[in-house]
């Protein structure tokens, strides 16, 4: 059986995702554990609601 696969990578930068740069941003500044989030941290509200608003 041959399986065919599609991947396609794309760069985007910073500005276009802050919430990842964010929670990035603050794995770098922390322990090196496996962390699994069921509902967003508290420090990414703010990022989730300027990015709601357009901002």
């Amino acid at each position: 059986m041959q399986s065919s696969m599609h991947v396609e990578v794309v760069h985007i930068h910073r500005e276009g995702n802050r919430a990842a740069d964010t929670m990035a941003g603050h794995a770098f500044c922390g322990p090196l554990d496996l962390s699994i989030l069921h509902e967003a941290p508290a420090f990414l509200f703010f990022v989730l609601c300027v990015d709601l608003e357009g901002g």
